[in-house]
């Protein structure tokens, strides 16, 4: 059967793009030709999505030693 990921891509604070994708979600899910599921990157907590305000990608500065680009 097709899996079909619903993905909520944004993380910004006030979002909504989390209640649309759980409206399309619920409006889908009871199809029987394919699978839906929501993912929200938001839940997987990536470094690249909580930088603060201060830190702007292009001042290419990261508050995380990880994301920082090499010299």
């Amino acid at each position: 059967m097709i899996k079909v990921g619903i993905i909520v891509g944004s993380t910004r604070p006030g979002r909504k793009a989390a209640a649309v994708a759980k409206s399309v979600h619920d409006l889908l899910k009871n199809r029987n030709d394919a699978e839906f599921e929501l993912v929200d990157i938001e839940d997987y907590k990536l470094p690249l999505l909580d930088e603060p305000p201060s830190h702007h990608a292009s001042v290419q500065q990261s508050a995380h030693e990880a994301l920082e680009p090499e010299d």
